[in-house]
Order: structure tokens, then C-alpha cells, then sequence
């Protein structure tokens, strides 16, 4: 056959579409099957590129298989076979790959970067910061490595270190758009609204048309109470998006919050026709005809958010308060002590345990709660028990610090805090927190020895209770 080289193109613009890089991997496997592969080594080469390029992985892993038979020091396509298997999802055989082309090239900073890839896919999470920060090691300016490290520090929750590596990737290059779209994430997570809203803003100059991204800022700014502006994102997200029912709901929020009754009807009336089971965009009708004096109206989507959710307690609250102001006390208290009872079986329930189904459902219930009214001081303690009891620390932490922004007395919430504080090793934040909340009610000392009862043999524990004591 003719082994030519028709198939090779120095013009890096050149573009392949289907059919013609199916001839040309055609063309290759006929090479291979004449057993003429070193003489076309650079033509196979070429097109395994070209294959990862375009998505044809199948055929890139075969023609990368066929070069390495016959040359097995190509680190290079040692490193593409892994990439390859990458997108395979088959990550231990892609290790293999990645260990292979770092025998032959141990510092190639793509190889690095596409081990701690696969590291992370396998869950070796160490592994994976280790393979990044050899990456800088050789190449200092690798914005994709300070990405990866933000990444794998936002998994662990440690947001506050991720930022510190995401901004490295935007001061390298900054118009990297993923890294300012995860300084938006990490900045509001850690209640940076100002710093979260600008990096959004920079992320949208670079992708205009992402409504999650819009949909994110809109919220950022709900924290910032800056509710027209927030109305105008999520207006934005909806022109992108025309049927964005969490666009809906939050721009009823927005416009709620704005006292501008009839258009926040408007987008809960959306919500609920979209999906008649969504109990909060119920609950959410219902106080804006409440707050348009429409008791009627306001009992009827209460009415609508208990059915769904019999356990829905602000909705019997609330309701509760229609009928008071409709003059049917009887009703309204019946609707008081069920909600009362709901909370307390709630608390109840933290020691009795929840089944899997049920957890996820409170915890469900108790973020639309805070969503909806941020000053909820009980939904907030129980949302901390919650992403406790989770293993979602940062949350729990947070949810404990909006307790103690509502009431910063409060014993149980100090408590709270503290423990969370000792899983995360923050030993001496905890321990000055824990004194915190023995002072407020020397109960929780009790709470703590019944929790803890290793109190007895740890040093640290003792060295705590040894200085309470002395200061009392």
C-alpha cells in the first residue's frame, strides 16, 4: 500500500469533521495492520491528537495501544492513553498510564496534572495535592494546578484556602472564567457577599449567557439585601432560560422582599403550576396574599403547603396567624400547639434517629425555611444538628454562626459550635467556645460529660474542665 503522508498538516487551524477523521483513523489502522507503524510513527501520533481533540476516544485508545507496543518509552502517548481511559472512567488503569509516562518523563507538568486528575477520581485526594504541587514545583505559573488545588480544598470544605488558590489562577490568567466562578461559590460560602458578587460580575463578562451563573449572583445579592438588583439577575437567568422554576420561586422572594405583592404572586403561581407539589412555593403564596390583607387566599395556599407537607410547621405558624386575624382563635391555636409539637418531635427525633429518607427530607425542609425567613432561630440550630449529624461541617458551623447572629446568648448554640470546632481540629477555637457555653448554663457541663465520657481519660478534655473550674 501507499504509506504517504496525505494525512499529515502542518496548518494548526485545520479542521477535521467526522467522516474525514474516520478516513484518516481508517487510513492508520490499515498502517498498523501492514505492520508499518515506526515508519509512520508521527502520522499515528498526529491522529491519536486528533482523536482526543474531537471525542473519538475509542479510537484514540486503540491507536495509542498500537504505538506503545512498538515503542513503549513514548511518554507522551503513555500520557494520552491515560487521558483516553480517563474518559472512560476506567481511573486505574488511567494511574497505570500516568505512572508509566512519569518513568520515562518524571517532571512533565500535563502528566502531573492529569495523574491528580485521576487520583481524585479514585479518591486518593493526598495523592492528588501532592502530584499538584510537584506540578508548581516545575512550572510556578500553571494556572490549571491552582485550579485543581482550589478544587480539592473546596471538596474537603476548606473554602478559605480554596479561594487562595483560585485566585492565583485569576491573577495568571484572568480571563479564566472557572476559577471566578468558584471564587463566587467559595466568597459566599465564607459570607464575603461583596468579593462573591465581583466575582461573579467577572466571571459574566467572560460567559454572558450562563443562567446558574445569574442565578448565583441573584442570590448573592438576596444576602445583600439588594433585592432589585438580585430581581434583575434572576430576569436575566430567565431570558437565557425561559423555564427556570428555582429562578421563579427566588425572583418571588425578590420582589416579596420588595413588598411588590403582585409580581411575587405572579412568579409563585409559576412555580406551583409548574410543579403543584412544591409546598415551599405554596407557603411562599400564601404570605404574599397575607400580606395583601387576601386571608382568604392566604388560608387556601397554606392549606396547599400542609397537605403536601404535613410536618411543615412555619406553614401552620402562619396560618395560624390568618386565622387569628380572621377572628377563628380555636383554629388558630390548634394551628400554634401543632406547630409547637412538630418542633419538639423534631428535637425528639435527633435522639430516637432518622431514617435516610426522612433525614434528607428535614434537612430539605429546614434550608427552605432559612431561605425564606434567615432569622428563623430554630430551623438554624436544628439545620446545624442536621449537617452535624451529615458530616457537612462547614455547614453545620455556619449554621450555628446565623444562631448566634439572632441570639448570641445562647448556650446550646455555643455548644454546637464547639463541637463542630473539635471535628474539625480547631482545638482551641472549641475549647474557648465550649467555656463560652458552660458559663451561659453550667448544664451543658452535664450535656458534655454524657457526650463525652472520655472526658475521664483525655488530657485535653481534663485540661479543659481543669480550667473551668479555676475560673469559676
Amino acid at each position: 500500500m501507499d504509506n504517504s503522508n496525505d494525512f499529515l498538516f502542518d496548518d494548526e487551524s485545520s479542521f477535521f469533521d467526522d467522516e474525514e477523521l474516520r478516513e484518516k483513523v481508517k487510513f492508520c489502522k490499515e498502517i498498523i495492520n501492514d505492520g508499518t507503524v515506526l515508519t509512520n510513527m508521527e502520522l499515528l501520533e498526529d491522529t491519536v491528537h486528533t482523536c482526543l481533540e474531537y471525542g473519538f476516544v475509542d479510537d484514540g485508545l486503540f491507536l495509542a495501544d498500537a504505538i506503545l507496543e512498538v515503542a513503549p518509552y513514548n511518554s507522551d502517548v503513555w500520557q494520552l492513553r491515560g487521558i483516553f481511559l480517563n474518559n472512560k472512567f476506567e481511573f486505574e488503569e488511567a494511574y497505570f498510564s500516568f505512572e508509566k509516562a512519569m518513568t520515562f518523563n518524571p517532571n512533565d507538568s500535563e502528566t502531573l496534572l492529569n495523574k491528580a486528575i485521576t487520583e481524585e477520581n479514585l479518591g486518593l485526594f493526598d495523592d492528588a495535592f501532592d502530584s499538584l504541587e510537584k506540578t508548581l514545583l516545575t512550572d510556578s505559573e500553571n494556572e490549571d494546578a491552582y485550579f485543581s488545588l482550589g478544587g480539592l480544598c473546596e471538596k474537603k470544605g476548606d473554602f478559605a484556602k480554596a479561594v487562595q488558590y483560585f485566585e492565583k489562577a485569576v491573577e495568571i490568567d484572568k480571563e479564566f472564567a472557572e476559577a471566578w466562578y468558584e471564587l463566587g461559590i467559595c466568597y459566599d460560602t465564607l459570607e464575603d457577599f461583596s468579593k462573591s458578587l465581583f466575582a461573579y460580575d467577572k466571571y459574566l463578562e467572560i460567559e454572558p449567557y450562563n443562567h446558574i451563573a445569574w442565578f448565583n449572583r441573584g442570590i448573592v445579592l438576596i444576602e445583600m439585601e439588594e433585592f432589585d438588583k438580585a430581581a434583575n439577575s434572576y430576569e436575566l437567568a430567565l431570558a437565557i432560560k425561559e423555564k427556570f422554576p428555582s429562578a421563579w420561586f427566588n425572583l418571588g422572594v425578590s420582589y416579596l422582599s420588595m413588598k411588590k405583592y403582585p409580581l411575587a404572586a405572579r412568579e409563585f403561581k409559576k412555580v406551583v403550576d409548574d410543579d403543584p407539589q412544591d409546598e415551599a412555593a405554596w407557603f411562599h403564596l400564601g404570605k404574599v396574599f397575607e400580606e395583601m390583607n387576601d386571608f382568604s387566599s392566604a388560608l387556601a395556599a397554606y392549606n396547599k403547603a400542609v397537605e403536601i407537607d404535613d410536618e411543615y410547621y412555619e406553614a401552620y405558624l402562619s396560618r395560624g396567624f390568618c386565622f387569628k386575624n380572621l377572628g377563628k382563635s380555636k383554629e388558630a391555636l390548634h394551628d400554634f400547639d401543632k406547630a409547637m409539637f412538630i418542633l419538639g418531635k423534631i428535637e425528639k427525633d435527633f435522639e430516637t434517629g432518622f431514617s435516610k429518607d426522612e433525614f434528607f427530607a428535614a434537612l430539605n425542609k429546614f434550608k427552605k425555611i432559612v431561605e425564606s425567613n434567615s432569622d428563623d432561630f430554630n430551623a438554624w440550630i436544628i439545620l446545624g444538628k442536621l449537617y452535624w449529624k451529615s458530616g457537612e461541617f462547614e455547614k453545620s458551623l455556619e449554621a450555628y454562626n446565623n444562631c448566634l447572629r439572632i441570639d448570641s446568648g445562647n448556650a446550646n448554640a455555643y455548644y454546637g459550635k464547639a463541637k463542630v470546632n473539635f471535628l474539625l481540629h480547631n482545638v482551641e477555637e472549641a475549647i474557648r467556645i465550649l467555656k463560652l457555653a458552660f458559663n451561659l448554663d453550667p448544664s451543658t457541663k452535664q450535656k458534655f460529660d454524657s457526650e463525652y465520657p472520655e472526658v475521664k481519660v483525655s488530657k485535653l478534655f481534663k485540661k479543659l474542665i481543669d480550667e473551668h473550674s479555676a475560673h469559676k
